[in-house]
């Protein structure tokens, strides 16, 4: 299930809008474009904007996380045991990503610390 798919349940179902696959093919192009360009220069101004979406998404995200809040005495302060397989999954498939980062760096051991370490003279 998408998030689109959450949001927009019968839309698609129901003929009355536009499938997601065509929201990601007319996207498309754009995409390709924005891959050709070989100056670095040139994408300040989509990361400018792309960083400002980011920022108005979690601002958003902050918003409905604290409107509605319910009373300390109406929250459960632990969670049911029906609800620990998908934690469990969340956590590794978190972590799964921290492996890749860490594999490549190993490759070159001598930047780990993040200083050039020179051979040691006997």
């Amino acid at each position: 299930m998408t998030v689109a798919d959450y949001y927009y349940p019968t839309t698609v179902q129901e003929g009355n809008g536009i499938n997601v696959r065509l929201y990601i093919l007319m996207l498309l192009p754009f995409l390709c474009a924005l891959g050709l360009i070989r100056n670095l220069r040139y994408l300040v101004p989509f990361s400018t904007i792309a960083n400002l979406f980011i920022v108005g998404g979690f601002a958003i995200t902050l918003y409905y996380l604290f409107t509605d809040i319910p009373s300390p005495d109406e929250r459960n302060y632990s969670g049911s045991p029906e609800g620990l397989p998908i934690f469990f999954s969340t956590v590794i498939f978190a972590m799964e990503g921290i492996g890749v980062v860490r594999g490549s760096t190993v490759e070159h051991s001598s930047l780990v610390s993040g200083v050039k370490q020179s051979p040691r003279r006997g």
